[in-house]
């Protein structure tokens, strides 16, 4: 997470992105750049179409333009107790 003070105030902004293998270890999947404002991607994603409901959920939550972190939070909470992350299962090589 990085955060930065701006003429509107404070804005939080997701640096990183890690993908879990669920045994504990986490890989290093996109970076911010702040330059450009973009996100690299830094390793190659198994399982691309599985990123669908995940890249879905981020851009309903970008629309709808929630500036509240414990909103969001909420909502990302949720989608997880609704099946979001066996929406993208691990890999049998993870």
């Amino acid at each position: 997470m990085h955060v930065s003070r701006d003429a509107g105030g404070l804005r939080r902004r997701v640096a990183t992105v890690y993908e879990a293998d669920g045994r504990g270890a986490h890989r290093l999947m996109f970076g911010w750049d702040p330059p450009t404002d973009a996100f690299r991607q830094t390793a190659e994603v198994r399982d691309a179409q599985g990123l669908d409901r995940y890249t879905e959920f981020i851009g309903q939550l970008v629309a709808d333009g929630d500036p509240e972190v414990q909103s969001v939070r909420r909502q990302v909470l949720a989608f997880y107790g609704a099946g979001g992350l066996s929406a993208y299962p691990l890999s049998a090589e993870s």
